[in-house]
């Protein structure tokens, strides 16, 4: 076999790896249960693909935390952006961590800020995400205001975030109780 034929097989980022990956949300969220998909990431990309696809127009996408990529760990993530970037018109990147620059020409308009805090145009992006970054809000509320003047009618976010289960949600209810959040 071939290099060739070899790299024809191997999946791309956002391609499914195992039957769960291509859910709907619908049957994700029935079973409430990732164990059986191959990365959550790809799930996320797989879910914004399918919101794009429904659009049938020029795209514009927002990536709420973009940081460097789709990851919890910093730099893993690129490829998984440069799926969605493959997919739409235009994206747009905010993350608040001014230490943190993102991938070159990936985005096409990038602040540091939080959702609450940046300067964007209402009624503007067909789908938002954001990964790993609901259970860092401060005022839901706030923030969820924000994400609906934004969007355009009939606009979607998308958003993965630790179940309430997970270790660190725990770790941080409990801080939060001893008051040493």
């Amino acid at each position: 076999m071939s290099i060739d034929q070899v790299t024809a097989h191997r999946p791309g980022i956002a391609d499914p790896v195992t039957p769960d990956d291509d859910l709907s949300f619908e049957q994700l969220a029935a079973r409430y249960n990732y164990n059986t998909t191959s990365d959550r990431r790809r799930v996320l990309v797989r879910l914004i693909h399918k919101e794009i696809a429904r659009r049938r127009r020029s795209v514009t996408v927002l990536d709420v935390g973009c940081g460097t990529g789709i990851s919890e760990e910093p730099g893993v993530g690129v490829e998984y952006l440069r799926a969605v970037r493959q997919q739409v018109d235009c994206l747009w990147g905010i993350e608040p961590d001014t230490s943190i620059q993102p991938t070159h020409g990936l985005l096409d308009h990038f602040q540091h800020a939080t959702l609450e805090t940046a300067d964007l145009p209402a009624d503007h992006f067909d789908v938002a995400y954001s990964y790993f970054v609901m259970e860092h809000v401060d005022d839901p509320d706030s923030f969820l205001a924000a994400m609906y003047r934004c969007l355009k009618p009939g606009g979607s976010y998308l958003f993965m975030t630790p179940n309430g289960r997970h270790y660190f949600c725990r770790i941080a209810g409990l801080l939060r109780t001893c008051r040493m959040d």
